[in-house]
């Protein structure tokens, strides 16, 4: 996983995976304003 030591410019991010860890960074994520793509190889109904 890359980790940017400048956070502040980040405003677009991708988030792999839809399992409970992946939907908690990506709300989190969010919450803070930046635009989220959520990304997982099963299709959500």
């Amino acid at each position: 996983m890359a980790i940017a030591t400048n956070t502040r410019s980040i405003r677009r991010v991708i988030v792999i995976g839809a399992g409970p860890a992946g939907a908690a960074a990506a709300m989190r994520l969010h919450d803070q304003g930046r635009s989220v793509l959520w990304v997982d190889r099963s299709d959500f109904p």
